[in-house]
């Protein structure tokens, strides 16, 4: 009776694409995917089902489950996917309360199946480029001449490239001193990506296996950007006797990120603002960079320079679950599914910008040094999220009325660490450890902070020879975000269906174009507790030294942000009204 759709991992993996998240374009109705990058394994993929449901400016991202613990798309290995289903409206998604107002995702990964073990190998090789680029004027002369007649008809006379430069560049022959730089060719290439999995499933005596690894080799169509992850997973379930039933999946990842400390539009802003009139290179073959061929040109970033000097943001980026589960049959139409899972992210960022020295193009006279804050940046942080739930199943049919019932508990839990150290003045650039740097100038900080959700939730499932549905839904949570007074909120959602090819009339008209016609409406509250996990209290920063005596310094805090003590659930309120048409046998229209 909710406004759900699905996709099939198989049809996903028609596309050559490394994030799992990206390959969702396209394939579902109300759901908006756009990519904000195009860096490899920073491709800031931002999914919006239905819009935003949200004002919080820091909670806008939906709740992406899977096998039904809280998880990236992005750290999955897209052949993993068995299913991704999404949930568009509240009476679908009202089960996961606090946690669902901008929508939720339920990802299901390949489970194994009774038989033989089977073997299988998939991969695919791309080629990317750049579909099209600024047609700049790269000839020199050309550009020359258009610089001087912008500044004439400015009124500028001064500054302007001389008429016997302008003929040197037109008539030479030798253009290793003269030359027609085309900058952006020099920074785009055409870039392969490679995606690698082996998986291995089977099962014997009630016992089934999946497992898998998986490798992605993506290279950025601007140079300088590369990203390399591995994935491995292993989910197995094993039938212990008729009432008894448990499994466990086990997931790892491993990424390494490479990219220029500044990003992509900073590279290509870089390029765009260099003249043609000389190379990222002297002439001289000595390998020095260059600065600029005229004093009075307008220039930014060498970009060559950042490229040959590694002075990259390097990021390494680790991900491991858990999941352990139990099903218990306790009666005829009652069982007990009990699920516990930790997840732990990992990243570790290493930044290092050298200074580097460049020069005048004409005269090879030392011209600036290049010093992008220099020295060496190192960042440790991780996240550890847990989740237990555990909920009683329901399950009984009174001759053509057919009742589910479940009731359950889920706790929730997340704690955020990081630490930053820094140094500079490094004796040289192939020494890129903290310990290589003058303790004269460095720094360190770090924090910690944590959140959790309890909560307990219901749901009520009716219908009537599957031709009349009744779906009621109840969530009650408690966030440690929220003031102890205004901790807690009940969310309930309900929806009904009709399905009206199910009716005698329908069957009497012997419309075999028609396969299923079904009308439905729901009405729902989901909350969002998104926000920072410390608004509603007075945080104190240390702010420095303060002497209270006019002898001796003292540690000194002060609250650094405004405290909202009143702060309550932010609830999202949605009703619906649909139609589902399937006909033809494959067509679906809702």
């Amino acid at each position: 009776t909710g406004a759900v759709t699905s996709v099939k991992g198989a049809d996903l993996l028609s596309r050559p694409i490394a994030n799992p998240a990206a390959m969702l374009q396209g394939t579902m109705p109300g759901v908006q995917v756009t990519q904000g990058t195009g860096e490899p394994g920073n491709e800031n993929v931002s999914i919006k089902i239905r819009g935003s449901g949200t004002f919080s400016s820091s909670g806008t991202d939906l709740l992406v489950l899977i096998d039904g613990v809280e998880g990236k798309l992005g750290d999955l290995n897209p052949n993993n996917i068995e299913s991704i289903s999404v949930l568009k409206d509240a009476a679908s998604a009202s089960i996961y309360g606090a946690r669902a107002a901008n929508g939720v995702i339920l990802v299901t990964t390949k489970q194994g199946a009774e038989g033989k073990m089977v073997v299988e190998y998939d991969g695919n090789y791309g080629i990317y480029k750049a579909t099209k680029l600024f047609n700049l004027v790269t000839n020199s002369a050309e550009y020359m001449e258009l610089y001087n007649e912008a500044l004439t008809n400015t009124g500028i006379s001064t500054g302007l490239y001389p008429q016997d430069q302008i003929d040197l560049y037109r008539n030479a022959t030798d253009h290793t001193l003269f030359p027609n730089t085309d900058w952006l060719s020099l920074i785009f290439q055409t870039a392969p990506t490679q995606n690698h999995n082996l998986s291995i499933s089977g099962g014997r005596n009630g016992t089934t296996y999946n497992a898998s690894i998986g490798y992605v080799d993506q290279q950025g169509i601007m140079k300088g950007f590369n990203y390399k992850k591995y994935n491995a997973r292993l989910n197995v379930t094993s039938q212990v006797n008729k009432s008894i039933r448990f499994g466990a999946n086990i997931s790892l990842k491993s990424g390494n990120r490479e990219a220029p400390v500044f990003g992509s539009e900073d590279m290509f802003l870089s390029a765009m603002s260099q003249a043609p009139t000389y190379s990222p290179y002297l002439a001289d073959g000595s390998g020095r960079y260059t600065y600029k061929a005229y004093d009075f040109e307008y220039n930014n970033k060498n970009p060559i320079a950042l490229l040959d000097g590694k002075i990259n943001h390097n990021t390494e980026d680790y991900a491991i679950g858990a999941q352990g589960w139990v099903e218990i049959q306790l009666a005829k139409h009652l069982s007990w599914y009990t699920k516990a899972a930790v997840n732990g992210t990992f990243d570790k960022y290493n930044d290092f910008r050298p200074p580097l020295q460049l020069y005048n193009f004409k005269t090879n006279a030392f011209m600036t040094s290049l010093d992008l804050g220099g020295g060496l940046e190192m960042q440790d942080q991780q996240t550890i999220y847990t989740n237990m739930y555990s909920y009683l199943n329901y399950d009984r049919s009174f001759g053509m009325h057919n009742f589910k019932l479940m009731a359950g508990y889920n706790n929730e839990s997340s704690t955020y660490q990081y630490l930053k150290a820094s140094r500079k003045q490094f004796p040289t650039d192939d020494l890129r450890q903290l310990d290589a740097g003058s303790p004269s100038i460095q720094y360190a900080n770090g924090t910690k902070n944590g959140w959790a959700l309890m909560s307990f939730f219901g749901r009520l499932n009716y219908n009537y020879q599957d031709r009349y549905l009744f779906e009621a839904n109840l969530r009650y949570d408690g966030s440690s975000k929220l003031t102890p007074s205004s901790r807690w909120a009940a969310f309930p959602s309900f929806s009904a269906g009709w399905r009206i090819t199910e009716e005698k009339f329908m069957k009497n008209l012997d419309a075999g174009w028609l396969d299923n016609l079904k009308i439905r409406g729901s009405w729902g509250q989901l909350g969002n507790q998104n926000i920072d996990n410390y608004a509603y209290q007075s945080i104190l920063n240390f702010t420095g030294n303060y002497s209270f005596d006019d002898a001796a310094l003292s540690t000194g805090v002060a609250q650094s942000t405004l405290s909202n003590p009143n702060i309550r659930w932010e609830t999202t309120t949605m009703s619906d009204i649909g139609l589902d048409l399937d006909i033809f046998q494959g067509w679906n229209i809702t």
